[in-house]
């Protein structure tokens, strides 16, 4: 039985993960900042195969003989940390977590990047940093570094800071209005099924993958914010008010992101829900 860790386990990402793998019959390990962060997953996971990395240190969790990493462990800067305190989790821990690996001879490090271009946040430019770190690393230490940027991920009882999440909370409301950029961008996102069976696929075919591999992952459905907005208000039958251009758009926020999928495609998966049917499964689920 292979052996997954799983960083930043408790987060929405983290435990549709933790989930999967186990019923697929890995054994899973998580990883989380403190034992504060176990909600998602105190019931999931047995006690001795959680680690807390303020509590327990890495050498604790690395004790254990681990195949596979997979590091979902990520500060948006959303709360307001510092940017050192973004730079600290998605840079400087994350090589120190790699340095682990390389000492205690993990085979794999499949890495949650991003597909934001590198310097449209501080939140962008340390996550790139970090996949060019695991590039040159994987060069020239021995292990293997899967980098799989993501586009925007979507699901039920996400949270709430997060796009679609936020514009739900919102559209519910009552005569709400929401003022928004001119929502000319396009964009790709991905419902956090197909997200997972992503990853499940990568781990899989992992010994047939390259040593450093850039993956990229999406639908490669392409809407514009606009489009996705108003899809989103017709499916709930919202009465919000929607103020197109009431917002700045992000200074270097780019036109048109969307995956190449190629890769992703030519290891066996293909997405099973578009964009609506993903929208129309989240109101299913959390019953409203």
């Amino acid at each position: 039985m292979e052996t997954i860790l799983i960083t930043g386990a408790n987060g929405y990402l983290g435990s549709h993960l933790v989930k999967s793998f186990l019923s697929k019959k890995y054994n899973v390990i998580g990883l989380e900042k403190n034992c504060a962060c176990n909600s998602r997953i105190q019931n999931i996971l047995p006690k001795e195969k959680i680690y807390f990395v303020e509590e327990n240190g890495l050498d604790a969790v690395f004790g254990n003989e681990i195949d596979t990493i997979i590091h979902t462990a990520t500060c948006y800067g959303r709360n307001l940390q510092s940017n050192s305190e973004v730079a600290e989790t998605n840079l400087l821990f994350s090589i120190k977590l790699l340095e682990f690996s390389v000492k205690y001879k993990v085979k794999s490090f499949v890495n949650i990047g991003t597909s934001l271009p590198k310097f449209i946040s501080c939140y962008s430019l340390s996550k790139r940093q970090f996949s060019e770190w695991g590039k040159m690393l994987s060069d020239i230490q021995d292990i293997q570094f899967i980098d799989a940027e993501l586009s925007h991920f979507y699901g039920p009882n996400d949270d709430k800071h997060k796009f679609i999440a936020f514009l739900m909370g919102e559209m519910r409301k009552k005569n709400s209005k929401i003022d928004l950029t001119t929502g000319q961008q396009k964009r790709d996102f991905i419902y956090i099924d197909d997200l997972v069976a992503c990853f499940v696929l990568i781990v899989d075919k992992i010994k047939s993958l390259n040593k450093y591999e850039c993956i990229q992952i999406g639908t490669e459905e392409e809407l514009s914010i606009k489009e996705i907005v108003l899809m989103l208000r017709g499916i709930l039958k919202s009465d919000a008010t929607l103020n197109f251009g009431a917002r700045e758009s992000r200074p270097l926020e780019p036109n048109r992101l969307v995956a190449n999928t190629e890769k992703i495609r030519s290891l066996g998966w293909n997405p099973k829900y578009t964009l609506k049917a993903g929208l129309k499964k989240i109101i299913q689920c959390e019953g409203r």
